[in-house]
């Protein structure tokens, strides 16, 4: 009988911590993003003038609520409604920014380098 109340032990154990480690993993993606071109980019409370837009490249497709272990496709967001434009900033690459109105104000989208 003890043999059989320490396995169950064991087993609710393994349980308890195997369920701190799934809930951490999750944790760790706690972040605002965009998914594009095979990356995600973090959205940022950066403003951005106006000016600084050089044409639309893009448009939100899905707004799913957390980030997914796989299965991304471009232009995922967890913050973004569908339909948000994306924008590529004047002067740089869409590697190193991207430009996306939220909240009646054009915030910077920065790669985040995993």
């Amino acid at each position: 009988m003890k043999n059989r109340s320490f396995g169950v032990f064991i087993l609710a154990f393994v349980i308890i911590i195997g369920g701190i480690f799934v809930a951490n993993i999750l944790n760790n993606y706690n972040y605002d993003y965009l998914f594009y071109n095979e990356r995600y980019y973090i959205i940022t409370n950066e403003p951005v003038q106006e000016d600084q837009i050089a044409n639309e490249v893009g448009q939100v497709k899905r707004n799913i609520s957390i980030k997914p272990i796989s299965g991304n496709q471009d232009w995922d967001s967890n913050l973004l409604t569908e339909g948000t434009s994306i924008y590529k900033m004047k002067s740089i690459s869409e590697q190193e920014a991207l430009i996306a109105k939220y909240n009646d104000k054009y915030r910077k989208i920065s790669p985040i380098n995993d």
